[in-house]
């Protein structure tokens, strides 16, 4: 039950701070244009990944970068889900579920019985899958995306043009 609530108070937080503020503020600034929603989306998930850097000194190094990583490919993905469906409750949620099922993989199911660290072998285990998982998340990001219709901006400029001519 801690484990859950503490997933969920985690993605309300970062959801919030990341998808509600910060990328709205992103497409605030650089408009919903197909380009301006890219850069607004990968922006804000990147600097999403970036703020897992504070996990470094109980991850280490490499833990932590391979979660920066991941981190910033599902900001991305979530920030094309909040773009899509402006709920932010569908991305907390999804958040909070993907935490949920991180936290449980650490309760010392894959350390080594006789040490209590990481084995080599499950570190490059970790290592792929969570490569394999952000390709998807890319892949799908894409996609949304894809099916995404952006506000044609010059046939909005050359209407308003055409209206101050006839107006005029």
């Amino acid at each position: 039950i801690n484990t859950a609530i503490f997933a969920l108070l985690v993605g309300i937080y970062e959801e919030f701070l990341c998808r509600g503020w910060l990328l709205n503020e992103f497409l605030e600034r650089y408009g919903e244009t197909k380009k301006g929603v890219w850069i607004s989306i990968v922006a804000s998930g990147v600097i999403f990944g970036l703020i897992h850097f504070i996990n470094v000194s109980s991850n280490g190094f490499a833990g932590t970068i391979t979660q920066v990583l991941s981190a910033s490919a599902s900001g991305i993905l979530f920030g094309f889900i909040y773009y899509r469906t402006k709920n932010i409750w569908s991305v907390i949620f999804l958040h909070a579920f993907y935490d949920f099922a991180l936290f449980l993989g650490e309760v010392n199911l894959v350390k080594d019985c006789t040490t209590g660290v990481l084995s080599g072998d499950v570190i490059l285990a970790n290592i792929i899958t969570i490569s394999l998982l952000s390709l998807f998340w890319v892949l799908s990001s894409v996609y949304i995306i894809k099916k995404t219709n952006f506000p044609d901006v010059k046939a909005e400029k050359k209407k308003v043009s055409n209206a101050l001519l006839i107006t005029g």
